[in-house]
């Protein structure tokens, strides 16, 4: 009976296959890199789901009792859920609820919207309806474009109304690109300026002219209520070009709004601003889809800043923050340990076994190992970020030891075989 040939054996008295895989997986290192996604931060966060919920005119306490408590204690019959938490200020909360890694964040959005389906009937009657958010690591902008006047002919107004409408219109359309929040400058608003003494000689109530307004037309929804004594500040996001509609608006039969309230287009009262590089601006915080690439998104967009730096000469737009610069870093910091490993292992095997074919095995098991990395991370959908790019950079310092130590063994055995 004859001694039984291992599967190392057989392989190298069939080179063939073994070249021909080490062929595919160079093949597939090459077109994974080009293809792999790359992000800033792996996904490593609990699956989170935000509720955003506004009530005209409450205070925060009445907001905290009424919708934020049910809420919450509703959010905790839910499967998988690790906890239920809110933050509350006049006029809004956010109910926030954190579920467990198992936990599909489109199911966990799901079920928090049959949670919210569920309480609502609990809820005070004049709150807006409530927007759902997944809070994921594409949440956080991948992007942020400042705009700002070259010539005093130009002010923030009119450069928000800009980017609030052709320019933010433009970057949804973008693939890529899943959002995009505007700050800064002020922000235009229907504003009715309604006389207490008026309302007082005519009879009439508050709570009348807000239900009339809101019955003509569901876009004249009331955000504010300011009482200044002998007058009320409604606000609005009504148009500039219904306000003679407005005034027109009935409150009895032979009272129209304009006879009771001064209607003009205002500012909304902003609690923020924003600066970029030194001097105030319009900002453009823009947030990728879930399945984009962030290089490849970022370089979309600069390529539309362009088109716009070519319509608008008289407006600047420059790049505030953007993920791009670290990840490419990364990346090249990669490349760098990879070139530094090589000069290295070949100096160290060339001076422990001065022997020049084991430095070509070197030179060719050293990249070999890093491009089959790169293939099994396409493969399995696991992208580059500063995480796993951190992790190869580690693993490197092993690979150099092992091949150090193996090429050593190798040569020793072979040395004593011939």
């Amino acid at each position: 009976m004859g001694r039984r040939v291992s599967l190392i054996e057989r392989s190298l008295k069939r080179p063939h296959i073994i070249i021909s895989l080490l062929s595919l997986f160079l093949f597939a290192g090459f077109v994974g890199y080009s293809k792999i996604d790359r992000n800033l931060f792996p996904n490593s966060n609990y699956p989170e789901v935000a509720v955003v919920i506004v009530e005209p005119s409450a205070s925060a306490e009445a907001i905290a009792t009424n919708i934020a408590v049910p809420i919450e204690e509703e959010l905790y019959t839910l499967d998988e859920i690790r906890r239920a938490y809110s933050n509350t200020i006049d006029e809004v909360t956010v109910v926030r609820a954190e579920f467990e890694y198992s936990k599909d964040i489109d199911t966990a959005v799901s079920d928090v919207a049959n949670a919210i389906s569920r309480v609502k009937a609990e809820l005070p009657s004049d709150i807006r309806e409530p927007q759902i958010i997944k809070i994921t690591e594409t949440t956080a902008p991948i992007l942020v474009v400042s705009i700002s006047p070259k010539s005093a002919d130009l002010n923030l107004d009119d450069i928000r109304d800009l980017a609030s409408g052709e320019i933010k219109h433009k970057l949804l359309k973008m693939d890529g690109v899943a959002n995009v929040d505007i700050f800064g400058g002020f922000k235009r608003e229907l504003q009715i300026i309604v006389d207490k003494d008026k309302l007082d000689r005519l009879n009439l109530s508050l709570s009348q002219v807000i239900a009339s307004i809101q019955k003509s037309d569901r876009e004249y929804a009331i955000g504010f209520i300011i009482n200044s004594g002998s007058h009320y500040l409604l606000k609005s996001n009504g148009k500039r070009d219904r306000v003679d509609e407005l005034k027109s608006i009935p409150i009895t039969a032979d009272i129209r709004l304009r006879d009771v309230a001064d209607i003009y287009f205002g500012h909304y009262q902003n609690s923020s601003a924003y600066f970029g590089n030194g001097k105030e601006s319009i900002a453009l915080s823009i947030q990728r889809s879930a399945k984009s690439d962030v290089i490849d998104t970022i370089e979309r967009v600069e390529s539309l800043l362009d088109e716009f730096r070519v319509r608008y000469p008289n407006i600047n737009f420059e790049i505030s923050d953007t993920q791009k610069e670290t990840i490419e870093q990364s990346t090249e910091n990669m490349f760098e340990s990879l070139r530094d490993a090589i000069v290295m292992s070949t100096i160290v095997v060339f001076l422990f076994l001065a022997s020049f074919r084991q430095i070509l095995v070197v030179l060719v098991t050293i990249p070999l190992v890093y491009l089959s990395t790169i293939a099994l991370m396409w493969i399995f959908g696991i992208d580059f970020n500063v995480v796993t790019l951190t992790a190869i950079i580690l693993a490197l310092g092993l690979l150099l030891d092992d091949t150090v130590v193996v090429m050593e063994n190798i040569e020793r055995h072979y040395r004593d075989y011939i």
